[in-house]
Formats: structure tokens, C-alpha cells, sequence
């Protein structure tokens, strides 16, 4: 099909603005009206596409290469690409000792896999860098978990976060709080006697009335 300007009078298809010259047309391809300037018109000769038409016959040659188009390393790269940018502008003022060692994204790659669903990369060590052997996929919970100001108790053998010890003693974490801060011994941490604040001392046991 030949577009062209509709009508046979140019100047009875002009647009509103007189000034701007602009013309009503026909998609070659599929017959849609649209507008374009005469300057334009007569420069592709009197034939016009709409834009649908215009890129649907284009071909991409990039599409199927690269990072972006594939699936199953995109969340990799944004993971990727955001960590390396967090060290080279300091994100929040923690990050200028932290260092971003990894060469390329394959090297990230090789390390780390595929981004699993819901979890994020994390540092093993937070005070380490981002390199080889220290990195991993991560849950927010387990990073939540696994931050600089963390306190680390031992309970029962296992070092974990107050939040998981206090959990696990049955003893609220306030409470665990209050005794590290008013200097309780980790030996006693966890004891379901009362810890007198003011003295820094266990309190007596009190005395239970076995009277009928």
C-alpha cells in the first residue's frame, strides 16, 4: 500500500497550527492515521510508517546476548552491579574500608551462581570485603543476623545473636539488655534468678512460706 497525505489537496490537511506545518498520513503497512511534518514527508518520499509498524519489522541482534537478556543471570548482575557500587560511593558513610575484589561479573558469577528467590548477597565476615570466599546468598533474617553491631552471647555452647539466645533461654531480650549493660557476667546471663541492677549481684532466693 502507498501512504501518502490524505486527500489531494495539501493545504485542506493541515493540522490546527498553521505554522507548524504539520500533515494528516497513512501507515503504509497498516492503514493508520497520523501526523508528520511536510519536511519529513517529502523527505522519505512520500511513504510513511507508523511506529508500531516502523520497529516491528526491525530485527535486534543483541537480543539473546549479553547479561540483561538472560534470566537466569540477571538478579546475579543487579546483585553484582550494586555491590560495587556501594563501595565506590561509600553507601551511608560504612562502607570506606570495605573493598569490591572481584575482577568481572563471570568471576561473580562462578562464585555465587544464580540469585536464589528472596535472599540477597552477604558478606560472611561483615567486616570483610567483598571478594572470593567471602560471599554468599542470604535470606534478610540470616543478614539481619549477621550485622557489625550485633552482641554475640554463648548459650548453651553455640554463639548467636541476644535475639536468638533470648529466644532460645525463654528470657526476654530487654531484660539480657539490662543485665550485659549493668555488667552481669555471661556466666549468669542466662539464669532465671533476679540480677540486681544497683549492686551488680544476684538477688537472695526468697523465701517460700510452706505454712498450711
Amino acid at each position: 500500500m502507498k501512504s501518502g497525505i490524505l486527500g489531494t489537496n495539501t493545504s485542506a490537511h493541515l493540522l490546527a497550527n498553521a505554522n507548524s506545518r504539520f500533515v494528516s498520513v497513512q501507515c503504509g503497512k497498516c492503514s493508520k492515521i497520523g501526523s508528520i511534518r511536510i519536511d519529513q514527508y517529502r523527505r522519505k518520499k512520500a511513504y510513511w510508517e507508523c511506529r508500531s509498524c516502523a520497529f516491528s519489522g526491525r530485527v535486534s541482534h543483541r537480543k539473546g546476548e549479553g547479561v540483561k537478556n538472560d534470566p537466569n543471570r540477571i538478579g546475579s548482575y543487579k546483585s553484582y552491579s550494586k555491590a560495587k557500587q556501594r563501595c565506590k560511593i561509600n553507601h551511608k558513610g560504612v562502607y570506606k574500608d570495605i573493598e569490591f575484589r572481584f575482577n568481572s561479573f563471570d568471576e561473580w558469577f562462578a562464585e555465587l551462581g544464580p540469585r536464589p528467590e528472596g535472599m540477597s548477597v552477604d558478606r560472611i565476615d561483615p567486616r570483610g570485603h567483598y571478594e572470593p570466599g567471602n560471599v554468599r546468598w542470604a535470606t534478610h533474617k540470616q543478614q539481619c543476623r549477621n550485622r557489625t553491631n550485633n552482641h554475640l552471647v554463648v548459650y548453651n555452647g553455640v554463639t548467636m545473636c541476644l535475639k536468638d539466645a533470648a529466644k532460645a533461654a525463654g528470657i526476654h531480650r530487654s531484660t539480657l539488655e539490662r543485665r550485659l549493660n549493668s555488667g552481669c557476667p555471661e556466666d549468669l546471663l542466662f539464669t532465671k534468678q533476679r540480677w540486681r541492677y544497683k549492686n551488680g549481684k544476684l538477688a537472695e532466693p526468697e523465701n517460700i512460706n510452706t505454712e498450711p
